[in-house]
């Protein structure tokens, strides 16, 4: 009964946290993406970059069809509906893409070393 108490009280102090910073969408970018870019671990940096950029490009993609819908007279669910489903990268897409990176990357790295 205390664990659960406990629990709701986290929740609910998550909930008003969040309401209070009222997170929304957005591109990150400008110095805070530098700083944060610039405070990675060498080795991966290049990995998150490609990764953030892949997400930015999917999410400004989804964002173009949701607009375009509409201005083809398509009703605001069916916009939203598409945009979401642009959204939800299947996990094997990311896996993919994370493989083409690796690769590149190897390649890339095997030129510098011949």
């Amino acid at each position: 009964m205390h664990i659960e108490e406990q629990r709701a009280i986290a929740d609910d102090l998550t909930e008003q946290a969040i309401e209070e910073y009222a997170p929304n969408y957005g591109v990150y970018e400008g110095t805070n993406y530098e700083y944060y870019v610039n405070s990675l671990d060498p080795e991966i940096q290049d990995i998150i970059v490609s990764q953030l950029n892949f997400t930015k490009n999917i999410f400004e993609e989804a964002q173009a069809v949701r607009e375009q819908i509409i201005a083809d007279g398509g009703t605001y669910e069916e916009a939203q509906q598409a945009y979401l489903e642009m959204l939800a990268i299947p996990k094997e897409k990311l896996e993919q893409f994370n493989q083409q990176l690796e690769e590149s990357i190897d390649e890339e790295s095997e030129e510098k070393n011949d």
